[in-house]
C-alpha cells in the first residue's frame, strides 16, 4: 500500500455477519492481564469508549478513548479507529487510520482507511444508531473527502478483510481459519521452532481429549489441496482425524508427558508406558502441521 492511500474495509462474503456492538467488551475480554480481546475470524466487533492496556492479535495495545472496529482476516488483525487513539510498538493510530497487525508477531503498520467506503458498507449500519460514533465517522469522511479533492489522498482497491480477493480469502480460511490455527498464528510468537512446539502440544492435548475438530485442523492440508480445502476435501480431513483418534487408545497412551524434538528434522518422540510414540510435522506455506503419529512397533 502506498503512503497517503486509503484502504477499504469490506466483507469477503455476501453472507458475512455485521459487527456486534460491545461498549464494554464484556463478552470479548478474557481474564488475566493485560486482558485479551477475543474476536472470531471474519466477525469484527464494534466498540465504544475503550481505554486501557489490552492484548489483541498477539500485541499489547494501549487504547485511549477508542471507538471503532476490531477484526481479523487470515493475514492481519486490524484496529480501525473512528475516534480516539491506539498505540503499540512505538506506533499510534488516530481517527481515520487503521492499525494492521500481521500474524507471527510481525511488526505492525498504520495506514489510512477509506471512511466513505466504510460508511456505505453494512459494517456501518450499527454506527448509524450511535450518535457520538456516527458524528465522529462523518468528520473522518469529510476530512478524507477534502484530502482526495486536493490530491493528498487517493483510493485503492486494497481490502484488509480480504487481501488478494474474496475467493482467495475464503480459500485461505479453509486452511488456516480454524480457531486453533488462527490462535497460534496470532499468538505473537515469531519463532518457527516455538510455533512447531505449540502445534505438537496442542495436537497431543486434542488427541487425549478426542477432539476431532482440533485434530483435523492441525493435520497437514497438503494431501487435501494445500491452499484450498473447501467442500469434500475438508470433510475428508475430518474423517481422517476421526480415524486417527480411534486407531489407538490415545487418551491413555498420551495422557502423561510431552513430545520431545529428535535429531531428525520434523520428527518428535514421546516415551510412554505403552512404548515410544513418534509424531511427524510438515511445514505447509506459513504454518507447521502434523503429518503423522504412530507407536513404535515392539520387537
Amino acid at each position: 500500500m502506498l503512503c497517503g492511500c486509503t484502504a477499504t474495509i469490506g466483507n469477503p462474503s455476501s453472507s458475512g455477519s455485521n459487527p456486534s456492538v460491545s461498549p464494554y467488551l464484556s463478552s470479548a475480554l478474557s481474564k488475566g492481564g493485560p486482558q485479551r480481546i477475543d474476536v472470531a475470524l471474519g466477525q469484527p466487533i464494534l466498540v465504544e469508549n475503550l481505554s486501557g492496556l489490552r492484548q489483541f492479535a498477539g500485541k499489547d495495545i494501549n487504547f485511549n478513548d477508542f471507538s471503532g472496529l476490531l477484526g481479523y482476516s487470515t493475514e492481519v488483525g486490524y484496529v480501525m479507529v473512528i475516534s480516539g487513539i491506539v498505540a503499540t510498538d512505538a506506533l499510534d493510530a488516530q481517527a481515520g487510520e487503521i492499525l494492521l497487525i500481521p500474524a507471527y508477531g510481525t511488526q505492525p503498520s498504520v495506514e489510512r482507511y477509506d471512511a466513505q467506503y466504510f460508511a456505505d458498507s453494512k459494517y456501518a449500519e450499527k454506527v448509524s444508531g450511535l450518535k457520538r460514533l456516527s458524528q465522529a465517522l462523518d468528520e473522518v469522511v469529510a476530512k478524507q473527502r477534502s484530502g482526495i479533492f486536493w490530491g493528498r489522498l487517493r483510493r485503492t482497491a486494497f481490502n484488509v478483510t480480504a487481501p488478494g480477493s474474496a475467493d482467495h480469502e475464503l480459500a485461505r480460511r479453509s486452511v488456516v481459519g480454524s480457531d486453533i490455527v488462527h490462535d497460534i498464528r496470532f499468538s505473537g510468537i515469531s519463532d518457527a521452532d516455538q510455533i512447531e512446539e505449540v502445534t505438537v502440544e496442542k495436537f497431543r492435548q486434542a488427541m487425549v481429549a478426542g477432539d476431532e475438530k482440533v485434530v483435523a485442523a492441525l493435520l497437514s492440508p497438503a494431501v487435501f489441496g494445500e491452499t484450498d480445502i473447501r467442500g469434500g476435501a475438508s470433510k475428508a480431513r475430518e474423517m481422517l482425524a476421526e480415524h486417527i483418534i480411534n486407531k489407538e487408545n490415545w487418551k491413555t497412551v498420551l495422557a502423561n508427558g510431552r513430545f520431545q524434538r529428535t535429531q531428525v528434522p520434523n520428527v518428535w518422540s514421546m516415551k510412554t508406558s505403552h512404548g515410544r510414540v513418534f509424531l511427524k510435522t510438515e511445514p505447509v506455506n506459513d504454518f507447521t502441521y502434523v503429518n503423522d503419529i504412530y507407536r513404535e512397533k515392539r520387537r
